[in-house]
């Protein structure tokens, strides 16, 4: 399941990476309506092409739709963390379609999803900076920072776990 997990961060990287890029086209750049316009039908496409795939794959078992919904909502997660507009265009057809009924989730999921629909992510993204990095912007590149931190951190754990499990297989 380290694909898995390495799938799922990467969709993260790619959906902040095209939201960022949107964001600074709007806010820096006078006359960048195709750049903007690009970024955004991007990302749309991106996970027009990366849903109906996930959706094979919960659909192949039980176990697996377990590990892929569980994955798939601490994508979520990190995405509301990084203000993320995509979130609020897609969480109502993400949970429907990709969990299953509420009824099957643990209480600790189930809570988890609860506090995805209550909070509304803002649709301010951290942008790129201008010339000159004032106070303002640093404060509101903090949570993308610690964001990206704790990414870097994840995906080295995962790593160093997957490489002492193949220390104990034979070849």
């Amino acid at each position: 399941m380290c694909s898995l997990s390495h799938a799922f961060t990467l969709c993260q990287l790619w959906t902040v990476y095209c939201e960022l890029a949107s964001a600074f086209y709007s806010n820096e750049m006078e006359d960048a309506s195709e750049e903007l316009t690009t970024a955004d039908s991007s990302l749309m496409s991106f996970w027009a092409k990366v849903t109906p795939a996930i959706l094979q794959l919960v659909s192949h078992s039980k176990n697996l739709a377990e590990i892929v919904g569980i994955n798939f909502l601490a994508m979520m997660e990190h995405l509301k963390e990084c203000n993320s507009p995509l979130l609020n265009k897609l969480l109502p057809m993400w949970v429907g379609v990709l969990l299953p009924p509420e009824s099957q989730l643990p209480v600790q999921v189930r809570m988890r999803l609860r506090a995805l629909e209550t909070v509304q992510v803002s649709s301010t993204v951290p942008t790129a900076p201008s010339m000159s990095v004032t106070a303002d912007y640093r404060r509101s590149r903090e949570p993308l920072q610690k964001w990206l931190l704790r990414l870097q951190f994840k995906v080295s754990q995962v790593e160093k776990q997957s490489s002492h499990v193949l220390r104990f297989i034979p070849l």
